[in-house]
């Protein structure tokens, strides 16, 4: 799903908030298909933009996937009842 296209200068940054923001989505859908979708439909066009803006929409890019990764976050403890440790799981990677 991910492309080498999308990697950051030195392959970290939006490769890694893709990567659990995409894990944190698959949690979600399993308890909540309609918000995952909703989520996954924001994540795809944050990607067609970024792909269609090339490297300049690179921090635009992580940026929005932060955002996307703390509304899967959110959404998680709401569905699993407000537990830390799916809060603790699902939280948004820190550079």
């Amino acid at each position: 799903m991910h492309t080498a296209g999308e990697r950051t200068q030195d392959g970290t940054d939006a490769v890694r908030e893709y990567v659990a923001l995409d894990r944190a989505l698959r949690r979600l859908e399993a308890k909540d298909p309609g918000q995952s979708a909703v989520l996954r439909l924001q994540l795809n066009r944050a990607r067609a933009a970024y792909l269609k803006a090339g490297p300049q929409g690179e921090q635009t890019y992580t940026e929005l996937l932060v955002v996307l990764h703390a509304a899967c976050a959110s959404a998680l403890v709401e569905v699993e009842g407000g537990s830390a440790a799916s809060a603790a799981d699902a939280r948004p990677v820190t550079r």
